[in-house]
């Protein structure tokens, strides 16, 4: 929104989707990684150690599937 603001009215159309795409897939990630996280210190501290890190690597693989490679197979499929 603030990308949107600073540029609005100057012709920039392009350059303002693009890089708010940019934007939101680093915003997913990240949001992906903290996601990732919260689960590792929540099962950390309820269970062992040894469950947390497979805890969070199924979230971390789960995310992943969801917000990459299900959207590529989709656009793939429908180029």
């Amino acid at each position: 929104m603030s990308l949107h603001r600073l540029l609005f009215r100057r012709h920039l159309k392009p350059e303002t989707v693009t890089n708010g795409d940019h934007i939101a897939k680093a915003s997913l990630g990240l949001l992906g990684l903290v996601v990732t996280g919260v689960v590792l210190l929540v099962f950390d501290v309820v269970a062992t150690r040894t469950v947390a890190l497979s805890v969070a690597g199924a979230v971390l693989a789960v995310v992943a599937l969801a917000w990459v490679a299900i959207p590529k197979l989709i656009a793939r499929r429908n180029a």
